[in-house]
């Protein structure tokens, strides 16, 4: 991925897409171009034209090769992954060191992320992406060196490229594997693997000078990636190049300390954390009008991708919630069903309890009638004694009471206001005791007697004689006279 800035007329998205389509090429350093590159630009600056001039925009244009994008790719769809956009390491870089101090003086200060194949170069100045270029030198180069120096294998020479670089500037010699390796012989044969990563960056850095500002020349140099503590690397540039020279941390643009139990130490290998760190911090704010280099062919399969993707989320979420319904449906039908059987249960263990009840309350109901009626009769003693005194004091000589009884009867007389003007007609409601008396009679002169007796007394109304008739006994000893039944109305 290479990429570069120049300066257009300052025109909206569209003219500047149209100029940039046939011409963008030729901006980019030789070698690089053909149908297998995807190239795209974006806006880094605006200067404002005096008078009635255009201004002028600065624009970074990124390109990449085809099949180096497939690969990533591809790695992300064998992860189950789908690639959004892909972003321009350089600005990723860029992104991971905002706010150097380097970078805020606005001095031409170049990010070399030191890769394991490759090393990525971003030249930076005024704040903004100038130049970016990709060398053939990383950490592989110098296990190869290594293991060719002391005929090692591969994973011997990683070990000793790993413990030389933690070696300090007083060490003689590091073991690996019970072995010696004079530290002197290795920063020689390191050096010797420096010296072409020092010619490269120096004809970039020409190039750099002659086509983007005039006089302008990089003076500065910042490491990353997991190369960037290679041993002797960062005193040897400073020293052959005249450069100032640091490794970076990206972790110190963050408001933050990370804390807390670590698999690494991150001081240690925060370099080679720099491009996924500023992969992360765009990824969480994007940028209208920022770099993608997905291309469209990959875009459109990712989407019929996605859309497959979401329309099977969508079956499922579907099938989903009518497996829910169907077993809500199935649970209800049991829980009403066990509903109903509990209802049955229970109807079976309270119906002897319902008829219990309603035995007990048709009790209490005979128990009140009955209450009443020794209340009635208790209360009516008075009136059986008044009734007999004064039936017995009207009874004439040849007449004699066989039986008296009795029968409470309501009598509603109507009553008049008193005054017409205040008060509305009324009715009054009495109680009559209703007696029917029986007796026998010499003759029935002597029943007619004690009638017109009864009918004088001011206690007795409704006075009716119901029958008078001989006696029908037979037999010798058989009673002679007059049988009657006398119906009344006594009021005490």
């Amino acid at each position: 991925m290479v990429s570069r800035s120049l300066s257009v007329p300052s025109l909206a998205r569209g003219a500047i897409d149209q100029i940039l389509s046939t011409d963008a090429l030729a901006y980019l350093p030789p070698g690089v171009g053909g149908k297998d590159v995807v190239v795209d630009y974006q806006v880094i600056g605006e200067t404002q034209a005096r008078g009635k001039g255009k201004g002028v925009a600065q624009v970074l244009i990124v390109a990449a090769r085809k099949d180096a994008i497939h690969e990533h790719v591809d790695l992300l769809r064998q992860a189950g992954l789908l690639a959004r956009r892909i972003d321009a390491n350089c600005l990723s870089l860029l992104e991971a060191f905002q706010g150097h101090r380097w970078l805020t003086e606005g001095r031409a200060t170049a990010i070399l992320d030191v890769g394991a194949s490759s090393t990525k170069v971003v030249v930076v100045e005024r704040g903004a992406v100038r130049l970016s270029s990709e060398l053939t030198f990383g950490g592989v180069q110098v296990t190869q060196a290594l293991a060719s120096r002391y005929d090692l294998d591969e994973e011997g020479a990683e070990a000793l490229k790993l413990e030389v670089s933690r070696a300090g500037e007083e060490t003689e010699s590091v073991e690996v594997d019970g072995r010696a390796y004079s530290v002197a012989e290795l920063r020689e044969t390191l050096e010797s693997l420096y010296e072409a990563l020092i010619g490269s960056l120096r004809r970039l850095f020409d190039f750099y000078q002659r086509t983007e500002f005039a006089g302008s020349s990089v003076d500065s140099l910042i490491l990353a990636g997991g190369g960037a503590r290679a041993f002797g690397l960062q005193p040897f540039l400073a020293a052959k190049m005249l450069l100032d020279v640091e490794v970076g941390n990206p972790f110190g643009r963050l408001p933050f300390r990370l804390s807390g139990p670590a698999l690494v130490d991150l001081d240690e290998a925060s370099p080679r954390y720099a491009l996924a760190l500023g992969l992360a911090l765009k990824g969480m704010a994007p940028r209208e009008g920022a770099v993608d280099l997905l291309p469209l062919s990959v875009r459109d399969d990712q989407t019929r991708v996605r859309q497959g993707r979401r329309a099977r989320r969508v079956a499922l979420v579907y099938f989903g919630v009518l497996a829910l319904v169907a077993a809500l449906l199935a649970e209800g039908r049991h829980y009403f069903r066990a509903q109903a059987d509990y209802a049955r249960e229970q109807t079976a263990v309270l119906r002897p309890l319902v008829e219990e009840a309603t035995r007990l309350e048709e009790e209490n109901v005979r128990l009140r009638d009955k209450l009443a009626l020794l209340e009635g009769l208790g209360g009516g003693r008075l009136i059986w004694a008044k009734a007999l005194h004064d039936i017995g004091s009207l009874v004439p000589d040849g007449v004699w009471l066989t039986d008296i009884s009795s029968e409470e009867r309501l009598r509603v007389r109507r009553r008049e206001a008193e005054e017409a003007s205040s008060a509305e007609p009324g009715r009054t409601v009495t109680s009559l005791t209703m007696l029917t008396v029986e007796g026998r009679g010499s003759s029935e002169s002597d029943v007619s007697r004690f009638l017109r007796a009864l009918e004088t007394s001011p206690a007795m109304t409704n006075v009716r004689l119901d029958y008078v008739r001989e006696i029908e006994d037979e037999g010798r000893y058989a009673a002679q006279g007059v049988e009657f039944q006398i119906r009344l109305a006594f009021t005490p």
